[in-house]
């Protein structure tokens, strides 16, 4: 065993981790940070909801700060200060300008679009004076071995300790926290990774600048996983292609995925072949000679559908993104075929530029689908004639029939989703407008607009019921709730299904209806669900369910909980599952306070 460990190269590691902490020190310390923030929050101490911005600044911040020295050691020698200075400065915009919590899908967005940006710029950084393929190719191509290789390692890593933890929990008893096994995970995700995968980024002047080298490894992954792949997938794009010119029909919605997914999978397969193209072997200069002729169809298909999904129902943010990777793929499609000078780098600059369009500026996803639907909703109104002194008259909106009132109601509700009304204030009541100022936007009430539009309660099925709570474990982590309000508690389980009447409970369904409800105030599952949404006439209930056990609180008066506990005194009542988890609790009488 000793001699085993003996052989490990260990003045290797050393002088490796010594590299990395000295030449990519920021970045470590990122890694550090990211680990000890996701800890905290993994076990709770602090709710994510607190922790979400520095987070998401750090692992952007991460790639960053490799590419500000990659730029440091490249052509600013002499001013590594500045050249971080203005790394923090961009961070710093993110941390206070672009990162905004009010709309969570948009913000997302943001986030995993110049997440994207900042591990591309490392890709071309060092080489954006350079005016031949070798040495761009021969670095990315060192890098992306280096994240398999990491990868790797860190899967073994994880697997063997994790393996270790489990073997003494069962045998010992040891009773560990689950949480453990993520802890394992996230600490090498954002301890050893990083150090590994910095050490391994090669200086400049050690890469081969002439021509690209390929390696074995690399080009049977090539020849037998990727151009095969990318072939078949083509086929099929071509096949539904041909198919719609039989049928004559326009293609559905979800054709524009596909045809993003694929193309990343040819250009990342044109790209690995770059090497090979130039060989003897005719499989790898085709596939590089034709790759671009066979984007072609795949663009237009890719238009079509995108293109029509905006024209009938305007723009989204999601239908912004892929109209906007259409217009890149053409740009691409055309530089490749015409351009006489190929440099690969064109593929992450032109891309990391749409990255930037995509969140930065008027033209941002998010601004452009306001106007859209704005215009949108304009134009509905116009078109019913419902607009009567620049106003929505609700006693011609009330006759309309139930699809007008549905399409209009749908369209409020985007602007409402993403807390912004103001481009369709206009056409709303002044009373209407000055409530809207002080309206929180939360699941536990309707919006003005909401019930000026649906005043009839058509579309009840849109809103939230002001009887519920809309609660996570996040709101409620370090906080005490009261009971006081409150007289009985029933002990359920919660299948893993919803329906849109009734919620199965221990064999016994509550129903949900208008005539004869169950006020449900709160719903608490061992802080592990998220209520996804709570109707109102109907009063439906619809849950995503993580992990059975939990309690459902019910008022005095409810009819259903009498029946089901009696009349027994005031009880917070738990399952098995979570008496598991409290010290000395079983079910032989205790009491357990």
């Amino acid at each position: 065993m000793f001699k085993l460990l003996d052989k490990i190269p260990w003045d290797k590691i050393k002088k490796e981790i010594l590299e990395s902490t000295t030449r990519f020190p920021l970045s470590i310390l990122c890694g550090i940070a990211l680990a000890i923030l996701y800890y905290l929050t993994i076990h709770k101490y602090y709710p994510w909801i607190e922790f979400e911005k520095y987070i998401f600044t750090l692992q952007i911040a991460l790639p960053i700060f490799i590419s500000a020295q990659l730029i440091h050691e490249t052509y600013f020698k002499e001013k590594k200060l500045l050249i971080y200075a203005v790394s923090v400065l961009l961070l710093l915009l993110y941390f206070f300008f672009i990162y905004n919590i009010e709309y969570k899908d948009w913000n997302y967005i943001k986030f995993l679009t110049i997440l994207i940006v900042a591990h591309s710029s490392v890709s071309f950084v060092g080489f954006y004076k350079e005016k031949n393929n070798a040495g761009i190719y021969n670095f990315n191509l060192h890098l992306l071995q280096q994240v398999i290789i990491g990868g790797f390692y860190c899967a073994c890593i994880v697997i063997g300790i994790n393996g270790a933890i489990l073997a003494i929990d069962t045998l010992f008893k040891g009773e560990f926290n689950h949480n453990i096994y993520i802890d394992t995970f996230i600490i090498t995700l954002f301890l050893f990774h990083p150090i590994y995968f910095t050490s391994q980024i090669p200086n400049f002047d050690e890469l081969n600048q002439e021509e690209p080298q390929g390696n074995k490894f690399i080009e049977i992954l090539v020849k037998f996983l990727f151009i095969p792949f990318s072939i078949i997938y083509f086929l099929i794009l071509y096949a539904y292609g041909i198919k719609l010119l039989i049928d004559w029909e326009l293609p559905i919605g979800w054709i524009s995925k596909l045809c993003i997914g694929f193309s990343a999978i040819g250009i990342i397969t044109y790209v690995l072949n770059t090497a090979y193209k130039n060989s003897k072997n005719n499989y790898h200069k085709n596939y590089s000679s034709y790759f671009f002729w066979s984007l072609i169809p795949v663009i237009i298909l890719h238009f079509i559908g995108i293109f029509y999904r905006i024209d009938e129902y305007g723009f989204t943010e999601f239908r912004y993104i892929i109209a906007l990777l259409a217009i890149g793929l053409s740009l691409l499609t055309i530089y490749f075929l015409r351009s006489k000078k190929l440099l690969i780098k064109t593929m992450p600059v032109l891309f990391s530029i749409m990255g930037l369009l995509i969140v930065i500026g008027p033209w941002n996803a998010h601004q452009i689908s306001l106007y859209s639907q704005a215009s949108r909703f304009e134009n509905q109104l116009l078109k019913q004639n419902l607009v009567v002194d620049s106003k929505i008259d609700i006693s011609k909106l009330n006759m309309m029939d139930d699809s007008v009132k549905k399409e209009l109601f749908d369209n409020l509700q985007f602007f409402i989703s993403r807390k912004n009304t103001t481009k369709i204030d206009q056409f709303f009541p002044n009373e209407l407008v000055e409530k809207t100022i002080d309206y929180k936007y939360d699941y536990s009430s309707v919006h003005p607009y909401s019930k000026f539009v649906d005043s009839l309660g058509y579309h009840d099925s849109h809103l939230y019921n002001e009887q519920y709570v809309w609660i996570n474990d996040e709101h409620y982590l370090n906080e005490i709730i009261e009971l006081k309000s409150y007289s009985k508690c029933i002990p359920f389980d919660l299948e893993d299904q919803t329906t849109n009447e009734q919620i199965n409970i221990k064999n016994k369904y509550l129903v949900y209806n208008k005539s004869d409800s169950i006020p449900v105030i709160e719903l608490l599952l061992s802080n592990n669900i998220n209520l996804e949404g709570s109707n109102t006439a109907k009063m439906k209930l619809k849950c995503n369910i993580q992990q059975t056990g939990a309690l459902l609180i019910l008022k005095d008066k409810n009819k259903s909980a009498k029946n089901m506990i009696g009349n027994g005194a005031d009880a917070v009542a738990i399952n098995k599952k979570v008496a598991d988890q409290l010290s000395g609790a079983d079910f032989d009488g205790d009491t357990v306070m």
